[in-house]
């Protein structure tokens, strides 16, 4: 009942174990609320600090409580910003609340049911904007209901109010469904706050690019491109470029299709269309490209036809990408063809995405598409990510992109590359699968291969990503010393 979690011997003596609700799992991610809490406690003017986990299953964010020590005040914005240097983005609280004392019970502990809800006043500090226009006011009213804070200002950041890319996507389709107006998904990155988004809104002259900025870095800095996985969303690499930053800038390409475009249906189509726009950034090489799953294959085929085109490429990292048809899929072993194969891949996809299990067979969602998007349409609907306007088309599209990435990747025929490339090679997966992943006889300039510890779906999480950010950071700075040598 107290929440204290305890072992009782058979000698009568009791071990106090700590508390059952001091681990918390939030958007998929297990946090130890202490090591959050002594990182705030670590930073100077902080005397006690206490961080809990608020909100439903499905939108659980962190915040901190915190108290000053004697003769000095504190700053939330400032206190947030240094935790940013010492913690990965998801185990930083969404708000800090600054509290004269913290409240007790008749225990002498820290009553958490009585600290504060914080409102978004408390996330922004000190200069806090009201809407000024009816556009400003709408989507100050859509963030309200789809983050659950109160009192948005326009220059609240979506993302340090709580948002994540799960709500992103919700958000946008809440903008689409009140407001009858399309933004890119891509744009968030670009624009995080209610004035910049009623300026987005306002301009009708906006053309859809698959750059998406992740760390603007330093001025000329050569920048890092990262490509899309299979699900052709660039938000996975949010908290990987951060940890590269912030001097790094890094630029995602996501895919066409998310946000009305019709599809790529080729991997060179999409080589041809990324190199563009990196172009628009980046007119001449040297490049440092790379990607996470199929994300890795363009990247080669982009890195080939540059090295084609003349253009020197100092980084190809294939982050655990391999060449199709290396083992068949369990799928095909049941005579499944590749619609229902692609069904079902983006089936349990989504389901991880939404913290579920899928809760029907695999027999039943692989007999239509609409049987299946219904089903997770339910599941969206169930956890607050999907609304029933939007989530239709919002599933059939993100649905059309994933099949269009599949086939693209089951028909692309690598050609050899003179180039050398990075491998990171994720070690847990399946024996059957060679650690080259087949790109040993392909790259022919050289292949290093590193292994990695985790999943394939577990390498842009932690504790994962930080052995891929460890050997990105190594081979970057092998670059940058070759250009100062001249080597």
């Amino acid at each position: 009942r107290t929440g204290d979690q305890a072992r009782w011997r058979e000698d009568g003596t009791i071990d106090f174990l700590g508390r059952v609700d001091f681990q918390v799992k939030v958007r998929g991610f297990r946090i130890e609320l202490g090591e959050v809490e002594a990182a705030l406690r670590s930073s100077t003017g902080v005397n006690e600090a206490i961080v809990v986990a608020r909100g439903t299953d499905a939108d659980k964010r962190l915040v901190a409580y915190v108290t000053a020590s004697e003769g000095h005040s504190l700053d939330a914005d400032i206190l947030k910003a240094g935790l940013k240097q010492r913690l990965p983005e998801y185990m930083v609280p969404s708000a800090v609340v600054v509290l004269d004392s913290l409240p007790l019970n008749a225990n002498g502990k820290v009553d958490r049911k009585a600290l504060p809800e914080p409102d978004a006043l408390a996330v922004e500090a000190r200069d806090f904007v009201a809407p000024r226009d009816a556009l400003e006011m709408q989507l100050a009213r859509i963030w309200e209901d789809v983050l659950g804070v109160r009192a948005v200002g326009v220059r609240s950041s979506f993302f340090e109010l709580g948002g994540h890319s799960l709500l992103a996507v919700r958000m946008v389709a809440a903008v689409r469904e009140r407001l009858g107006q399309s933004i890119p998904l891509s744009i968030l990155f670009q624009q995080p706050t209610i004035e910049q988004l009623a300026q987005v809104l306002r301009d009708d002259s906006q053309d859809w690019t698959p750059l998406v900025p992740l760390e603007r870095g330093e001025p000329g800095q050569r920048p890092l491109f990262l490509v899309h996985p299979g699900g052709g969303n660039v938000l996975a690499y949010s908290e990987l470029a951060r940890r590269l930053g912030p001097s790094l800038p890094v630029y995602g390409l996501q895919s066409r299709g998310l946000d009305g475009q019709p599809v790529a249906e080729s991997i060179e189509e999409m080589a041809t269309l990324y190199i563009e726009a990196i172009r628009t950034v980046q007119p001449h090489g040297p490049y440092q490209l790379g990607g996470w799953s199929l994300g890795g294959v363009i990247a080669y085929e982009m890195a080939r036809r540059l090295r084609e085109a003349g253009e020197a490429v100092d980084l190809l990292a294939l982050i655990d990408a391999h060449v199709h048809g290396l083992t068949k899929p369990a799928q095909e072993a049941t005579h499944l063809d590749s619609e229902a194969r692609a069904r079902l891949a983006f089936a349990h996809a989504t389901a991880t995405a939404f913290g579920q299990e899928l809760s029907v067979s695999d027999e039943a969602l692989a007999q239509g598409d609409d049987v299946m998007l219904d089903h997770l349409l339910e599941e969206g609907l169930r956890v607050r990510i999907l609304d029933a306007q939007s989530g239709p088309a919002q599933l059939r599209a993100l649905f059309n992109v994933f099949r269009a990435n599949l086939f693209a990747h089951e028909k692309y025929v690598p050609q050899p590359y003179d180039g050398t490339a990075l491998l990171l090679s994720a070690s847990g997966v399946a024996e059957a699968i060679p650690r080259h992943r087949g790109w040993e006889p392909l790259v022919r300039g050289g292949l290093q291969v590193h292994d990695v510890p985790g999943g394939h779906h577990e390498l842009m999480q932690d504790p994962h990503l930080g052995s891929v950010v460890e050997h990105l950071r190594s081979a970057l700075a092998a670059v940058t010393s070759n250009d100062a040598t001249g080597s």
